[in-house]
């Protein structure tokens, strides 16, 4: 769970016993330490965590359940929020300066310093291959379809990415960087671009590992390979993750941060980390026409 910037709450005099909803549970710690999360679009996050020796009338009211605690400025986006259950502890932050999260809706890159996360920004991204229902078409991310070659959205687990990289094939790739032949191979799915600029969009960059091993619920071993971050023109992307929308101010904003903090990058032998973690019953529904217009998350 990603979360920063928290402390323990073990402030106890002040909890009242009638803690019989959630709104009677907060006006009753007083004296709480609150986090603040400021993100790029200006929303300020208000969170609260019940840990400890939290008196056992709230304990047992919650027990089992999740509390989530917003305060925005102006209008609120459904996906900013922590779930926090009581007596849980927050997951510590990765030290690497740079980390990026997909969650099958989303790309983050998270920014953090001294062990504590400083910036956060969000783009729309989808992986595999979409599957079509009527007129629309639905991204979900169960274990079995991480492992059909045909869907195939890339499997849950941690990558990396080395931006830095003079290897080509381990670097940040661009279109305008091919040569005019390259560029005729690759609208014939050849070359060294391999496709067109509406399949992989002008910039991407290799997911490492390049091949992952997994075993499906028959005991068989299945082979992935051939990952990338890149854009496109389509949602959906056998084995990538499909920055289906501003796939270049992706980039342009990922790279601002790379040289800002290369030397760190660099002292960790050029890698920057990927976790790829669905959340549980994640469906993206896309009208996957030629430029895509819209991709949103169905509740």
């Amino acid at each position: 769970m990603l979360q920063h910037n928290h402390m323990q709450i073990n402030n106890q005099d002040k909890v009242a016993n009638d803690a019989n909803t959630l709104s009677g549970a907060i006006s009753a710690i007083k004296n709480a330490v609150w986090a603040l999360d400021i993100y790029s679009n200006k929303k300020i996050q208000l969170i609260i965590t019940l840990i400890g020796s939290t008196p056992n009338a709230v304990k047992e009211q919650w027990q089992d359940k999740q509390v989530r605690f917003f305060a925005y400025l102006y209008k609120p986006h459904k996906d900013v929020g922590v779930d926090v259950g009581i007596g849980e502890r927050i997951e510590e932050f990765p030290t690497d300066v740079i980390s990026l999260h997909f969650n099958g809706k989303l790309l983050r890159i998270i920014v953090n310093k001294s062990g504590k996360e400083v910036e956060r920004i969000a783009f729309q991204a989808v992986s595999g291959r979409p599957q079509k229902v009527g007129d629309k078409y639905y991204f979900t991310y169960e274990k079995e379809r991480q492992m059909l070659k045909s869907e195939r959205p890339i499997p849950e687990g941690e990558y990396y990415i080395t931006p830095l990289s003079e290897n080509i094939n381990d670097g940040v790739q661009e279109w305008d960087n091919l040569t005019n032949i390259d560029k005729l191979l690759a609208y014939t799915g050849r070359g060294k671009w391999g496709g067109r600029i509406y399949d992989w969009g002008t910039i991407r960059i290799p997911i490492q590992p390049k091949i992952v091993t997994l075993t499906d619920s028959k005991g068989q071993l299945i082979t992935r390979n051939n990952f990338f971050i890149h854009g496109g023109a389509e949602a959906g992307s056998a084995g990538c993750v499909d920055l289906w929308d501003k796939n270049e101010l992706f980039f342009e904003k990922f790279l601002h941060y790379v040289e800002k903090y290369k030397e760190e990058i660099l002292n960790n032998q050029g890698k920057i980390p990927l976790i790829v973690k669905y959340e549980n019953n994640t469906i993206m529904e896309c009208d996957n026409d030629f430029y895509t217009k819209y991709c949103k998350p169905i509740d």
